[in-house]
């Protein structure tokens, strides 16, 4: 026996190879037996079909499993191929009979519906499983399987919307009641390839931008001619597969064969462009094959990239200036794209003490010495003004300026810039000047003696002393302690070359006969590298009257102009008092 506990009827059986027994029919009961692993151990309501494979011995079951809905199903024929696949064919009067998602027809017609099911050796699942028919009464009675495992299955329609095959022998109904009806069931291999798409990121412009398409064959059998097709390669970037080729015509990645179990990648790589700032990339995938895949067969993948503002960072400062001149440093920032900058900032810790800064956008905050730009738009330029008095403490110096430019994007370009301004060097030269006789007699010879100072506070550069003899007297010679000194008889002038004078008072001294009777001026001028303000109003001119033999003696006037009070160097006396000496005792040169 083989049953439950309610009605039970057989109405197919095949015989495998190995002397197995396999029978289909119905059962109403909620107890027939199953195996502990087969398909549908549960009855489902009404009349359920049943398959049960017995051993050779009939001695037990391989497996028994029920197959049906909430209705009326009847098992009508079974068949089995070399496998151990069992085929199995009858009509249904359920809504719910089980069937495979890829299936021919997955959705009851109306009335009876023929069924078609191929079950797995082991009885546990459904290679695939179908309703067959039209809106009204259709039934399948017998089931066979040749060696290639296509169905044939025969039964009989009242349907005149049964299905049939374009060119078949007998596309439609004839009329009366039912005809019979003969279909085949071709198995269709199934190769589950599983499609999925990785993109690295968020990136930077100038990063490699990776997307990674990843195939696996999860079977259960091999998927041929297998197609990958992606029309959103960025341009430029490479595609390189794992197994297979790729055809950039056609965007195809043509794979092939993939086995049950196998993996194949492709890679698309490439440079992110300036171009691609601020957007996002998004690749899509299709994969074909030749065998149904219950897998969805498309895939996505983005990369985020970063917003790019090349904001441009430079700096000037005029000059060189002079002290007392006005310092002008100018920050000037230009947002080159290609997107925004958001929270521009410029850090300038080098502000000098006492300068003003203006900014043409945004704020300055002197305390954390940071201007606040806020958002630079692409194309939009910003500029800060940094200016003051060049004080004499910044003389001889170069005032430099750094600044630093920070923003919440990234920026290409240097974000720091430098400027200085050459402070030129500052002399206060003078000239204090006197003679060694008061009244010199006519025929005599007497010394002018010039101390030249500097009051700094830098050294005065190539400093030039000249001094043009007043006619009435004649050049005797010239001594100095810096430098050096000539007389030019043709243009009757002195040259005294000092070079670099640091802050201190070098001398010359001049000695020169008389000549004339008369008044004589001696008005030397000074030439410096060095800026020097003062330097016409700080020249001390000396005047001699020379006075005939016998004449009385009158005081020589001289002209004293900002004389400091450094005192006279006590070398610098004793030798004027020996030059005085020397010219009371020394024969008149006629």
């Amino acid at each position: 026996y083989l049953g439950g506990t309610d009605y039970e009827y057989g109405y197919g059986v095949a015989v495998d190879g190995d002397g197995n027994a396999y029978i289909t029919g119905s059962t109403y009961s909620t107890n027939f037996p199953t195996t502990s692993d087969a398909y549908q151990t549960i009855y489902a309501g009404g009349y359920d079909a049943f398959v049960s494979k017995l051993n050779p011995t009939g001695t037990g079951l391989v497996y028994s499993t029920y197959l049906g809905g909430n209705n009326y199903d009847y098992g009508s024929g079974v068949a089995v191929d070399g496998d151990g696949n069992a085929y199995i064919t009858g009509y249904t009067y359920s809504t719910n009979f089980p069937t495979t998602s890829d299936a021919y027809q997955t959705s009851y017609a109306g009335g009876w519906d023929v069924f078609v099911s191929k079950l797995n050796p082991s009885g546990t699942g459904l290679v695939y499983s179908t309703y067959l028919g039209g809106t009204d009464y259709d039934y399948g009675y017998g089931v066979a399987v040749d060696g290639d495992g296509n169905a044939y299955i025969t039964g009989e329609t009242y349907s005149t919307n049964f299905p049939t095959t374009l060119g078949a022998y007998q596309t439609s109904h004839a009329g009366g009641y039912e005809d019979a009806f003969v279909a085949k069931f071709r198995t269709v291999d199934r190769a589950n390839v599983i499609v999925s798409k990785t993109g690295n990121g968020p990136l930077n412009v100038g990063d490699t931008g990776i997307f990674t398409v990843s195939l696996h064959n999860n079977g259960p059998n091999a998927a041929h001619n297998v197609a990958v097709t992606d029309i959103d390669v960025p341009t430029g970037w490479i595609v390189t597969p794992s197994m297979g080729s790729w055809n950039p015509i056609t965007s195809t990645w043509s794979v092939g064969t993939l086995n049950n179990g196998d993996s194949a990648t492709l890679t698309i790589s490439g440079l992110v462009a300036t171009a691609m700032a601020g957007t996002t990339l998004t690749n899509t995938v299709t994969e074909t094959q030749d065998e149904q895949s219950q897998e969805t067969q498309t895939a996505t993948a983005s990369i985020t990239v970063n917003p790019l503002a090349n904001v441009i960072v430079s700096k000037t400062g005029n000059g060189p200036l002079n002290v007392g001149d006005t310092g002008i440093f100018t920050v000037s920032l230009h947002n080159d794209g290609p997107n925004a900058a958001h929270n521009v900032a410029v850090t300038d810790i080098d502000v000098p003490t006492g300068w003003i800064v203006t900014p043409s956008v945004g704020s300055w905050n002197p305390i954390t010495s940071t201007w606040s730009v806020g958002t630079l738009n692409n194309g939009d330029s910003a500029t800060l003004s940094i200016s003051g008095l060049i004080t004499t403490t910044m003389a001889g110096t170069t005032l430099t300026n750094t600044v630093t430019e920070t923003q919440d994007e990234l920026n290409q370009e240097s974000q720091s810039a430098s400027a200085s301004i050459v402070v030129n060097s500052v002399a206060d030269l003078y000239i204090n000047s006197w003679s060694s006789k008061n009244n010199p007699l006519l025929g005599e010879i007497f010394t002018i003696t010039f101390k030249l100072g500097n009051r700094g506070p830098n050294t005065a550069e190539n400093v030039v002393f000249t001094l043009p003899l007043p006619s009435g007297v004649e050049f005797v010679g010239v001594e100095v302690d810096q430098g050096t000194a000539r007389y030019d008889p043709a243009t009757r002038t002195i040259t005294w070359s000092l070079g670099d004078v640091v802050v201190g008072d070098p001398y010359a001294w001049v000695r020169v006969r008389a000549l004339d009777v008369g008044s004589f001026i001696f008005r030397p001028t000074l030439t410096t590298d060095t800026y020097d303000p003062n330097i016409e109003s700080n020249i001390q001119t000396v005047t001699v009257n020379v006075q005939a033999a016998g004449e009385p003696s009158e005081t020589v006037h001289a002209q004293t102009v900002g004389m400091q009070k450094t005192g006279a160097p006590f070398i610098g006396i004793v030798l004027a008092i020996l030059m005085i000496l020397g010219g009371l005792i020394t024969p008149k040169k006629h």
